[in-house]
Parts: C-alpha cells; sequence; structure tokens
C-alpha cells in the first residue's frame, strides 16, 4: 500500500514561496541546492515549488556564469523571470549623472554616464537623468518600467526638498515607484548583489571621492540608522585642526582625505598631477596621501571594531593612486582594529567603477518588498 505524500500547508507553502521569492530578489541567479541551503528547506521542496513557480511563469532558468561541474555541465540556476520588466538605477553625483538597467534577474543590460558642473542645480539633474533613462529604455525596445532607485549625493537625511522635487519629477515622469538613498550607500550595496563584496555577510565600504561616504551592510543587509545616517564615514572627525567640512563641521575626514582637500594639501590641481608628483618623489604629495591614509585607516578601524565587521571595501577616484594609498591604509586600519594581534579585517578594492551607485539604486528596488514585480504564483492561483 503506498503512503500518501504529505504537503505543506496552503498558508506554509505560501510562505515558502515567498521566501523563495524574496531570496531570489535580493541575490539574482541561483542553484537549487543553495536555494535549499540558504533558506533551510529540504532540496525536495525547493524542487517543488521552482517547478510550479517555473510553469506559473514567475520563475525562469539560466546558467549564466554558474561554475562547471566535473562533468563539464553547468548546473541551471533559477531566477525571477527576467521578462517581466526592467528596473532603472540613477546616480546624482557631485558631477555626474549616470543610470543603469537591469531585469528582475540582475541581469545589468545597460548603463549610461555624463558629466555635470558641481554647481549644475538638483532639478536639472534630475531632468537630465530622465532623459537618459528614456534613451536608455528605447534602445531595448521600451520595456515595461518597474522603478526607479535613485541615489543622491550627500546626505539626505534633513533634506527634504531635494528629495521630494526628485521624487515628484521622476514620478510625474515615468508613473512608477520610485526609491530615493544616498548614492554613496548605493555604491557599497551594489558591491554586495554585483561586485567584490558579493557573497559576504557584514561588509564596511568607504568611497574616497570628492566626497567620501560609506555603507554599512550587516547580516546581508544595507543599514539605514535610526537618523538616515548610517555610513556617514566622511563626516567621523579625525583631527583637531579647524579644516573646514562642507558638512559645517570641522576635522572631518572628508577634510582630509576628500579629492579637493587631498588635491590642496598636495599642492596639485588635480589627480593626474597628484599620481605625476608621487611617481617623481615629491615629498609633499607623499606626506599628504599617507595622511590622508591613515585617517582613512582608523575611521575603517573604529567602525569595524564596533561592529565586529572582517571585511572592508575601498572604492572611488582616489583608489587610482593604488599601493601608495592602500599600502598605509591598510597598515592603518590592521594597527587600529582590536584585538591586537589578530587578524585584521581584510581590505578589498571595489570592482564596479562609476556605475555602483546607479546599480544600487537597482539592488535597493529589488530588495523593497514594498516593490510589486508581476509575477504570477502558484499559491496566488
Amino acid at each position: 500500500m503506498h503512503q500518501r505524500r504529505e504537503h505543506p500547508s496552503r498558508g506554509r507553502r505560501e510562505a515558502h514561496e515567498a521566501q523563495l521569492l524574496d531570496h531570489l530578489r535580493a541575490h539574482g541567479a541561483t542553484d537549487r541546492a543553495a536555494l535549499a541551503q540558504a533558506l533551510g528547506l529540504s532540496r525536495a521542496t525547493v524542487s517543488t515549488l521552482t517547478r510550479d513557480l517555473l510553469a506559473s511563469g514567475a520563475l525562469g532558468v539560466t546558467t549564466g556564469s554558474a561554475p562547471r561541474r566535473r562533468t563539464g555541465r553547468r548546473p541551471e540556476l533559477v531566477t525571477l523571470n527576467p521578462n517581466v520588466g526592467l528596473i532603472v538605477g540613477v546616480d546624482l553625483g557631485h558631477t555626474h549623472v549616470t543610470v543603469a538597467a537591469a531585469d528582475a534577474a540582475h541581469v545589468v543590460v545597460g548603463t549610461r554616464t555624463m558629466r555635470c558642473d558641481a554647481a549644475t542645480p538638483w532639478p536639472d539633474r534630475t531632468r537630465t537623468a530622465a532623459a537618459m533613462v528614456r534613451s536608455l529604455l528605447a534602445t531595448r525596445g521600451t520595456p515595461r518600467l518597474l522603478g526607479i532607485g535613485v541615489g543622491v549625493a550627500g546626505s539626505i537625511a534633513h533634506r527634504e526638498t531635494v528629495v521630494a522635487d526628485t521624487r515628484d519629477e521622476l514620478q510625474r515622469s515615468f508613473g512608477v515607484p520610485i526609491h530615493l538613498e544616498n548614492n554613496t550607500r548605493l555604491a557599497g550595496l551594489a558591491e554586495h548583489v554585483w561586485g567584490v563584496a558579493r557573497g559576504l555577510r557584514d561588509v564596511v565600504y568607504l568611497r574616497l571621492a570628492a566626497g567620501v561616504g560609506g555603507a554599512v551592510i550587516l547580516d546581508g543587509v544595507m543599514r539605514l540608522g535610526a537618523r538616515n545616517l548610517a555610513g556617514e564615514l566622511g563626516h567621523v572627525n579625525v583631527t583637531d585642526e579647524q579644516l573646514p567640512c562642507r558638512c559645517g563641521k570641522v576635522g572631518c575626514l572628508e577634510a582630509v582625505a576628500g579629492r579637493q582637500a587631498l588635491l590642496d594639501a598636495a599642492g596639485v590641481t588635480d589627480l593626474d598631477l597628484l599620481v605625476a608628483a608621487l611617481a617623481a618623489g615629491d615629498r609633499r604629495a607623499e606626506t599628504a596621501v599617507v595622511r590622508a591614509a591613515e585617517a582613512a585607516g582608523r575611521v575603517l578601524a573604529g567602525a569595524c571594531t564596533t561592529l565586529d565587521v572582517a571585511d572592508t571595501v575601498i572604492a572611488g577616484e582616489l583608489t587610482t593612486l593604488g599601493e601608495q594609498l592602500l599600502a598605509p591604509l591598510r597598515s592603518s586600519l590592521a594597527r587600529h582594529t582590536l584585538p591586537s594581534g589578530a587578524e585584521p579585517p581584510r581590505l578589498h578594492l571595489a570592482q564596479l567603477g562609476q556605475p555602483a551607485g546607479a546599480l544600487g539604486g537597482i539592488g535597493a528596488l529589488l530588495r523593497d518588498p514594498n516593490l510589486p514585480l508581476p509575477l504570477t504564483t502558484t499559491a496566488a492561483s
């Protein structure tokens, strides 16, 4: 006599489907074995769920970049259905506007960047971004747009006018959900979704550029903080010197390690000249770079010690200085992290470059449960 196979209750099945779909939203293409491990479900349950979700059109399959098995076959990966539409990310930086688009399977289908003057008003930047989004979507046959994630240079805390005006302009233009966040924080999230920090559980991210900022990812989640200020590493005090910072305080990391502050301290006018000065052994340039690196390392060390994080990511245009910046930064990070004598936090160099902030806008929307994706699930049928 055959024993009747037990099925999970409808409520449990719906919960398992939601878990699986949320995981694929956050992490992209995944094989069934990894899904079972990540979700704490049996392989049989995951196999049944993915079979039915594939039949409903909620999921798709790919071999993607999965490593080959010993037999030479690549394992089949499951993803959210990439044909449901595109999500767009926008980075309104200090001196650039960048847009990117990706599908629900995390496949990036295009990016564009336009330089702008640092004094360009925010409404002008937003209109430029809207035009770039239309142009990018047109190259894809004007697919369904699901939402836009926007990164804005500088902290968005207490900048209600900039946030509201940017959201309203894009909402009028496209009529889709708009998610706004600090662009550096989003760049850190992008490294966690697509870049060097993919697969890491806890990360402190630091970007050294025209501005200095960061992001904190704990338990795989980008943290915002009680006042939406988590990751504002550029505005941690590093010196008693009265060095003015654009935030209104003095002695911040950005006032020592921001691009303009570093160039002024080195006595040069652009990064190419700074690279040349370092190559020529200019002592003033070397001192300025070491000072900036030491300060950045101390701030990173403080964050890693406080949060007990073992991985850091360094990004931004100042990383083009290479080991002349990274070596003293790495040394400072090791010296100032507790406990003394333990393995210091690992320092990873960011991989994504200019598109990172825009990609992070896509990543934030994919991880936002309030953004509905037009997926048909068996639980709903």
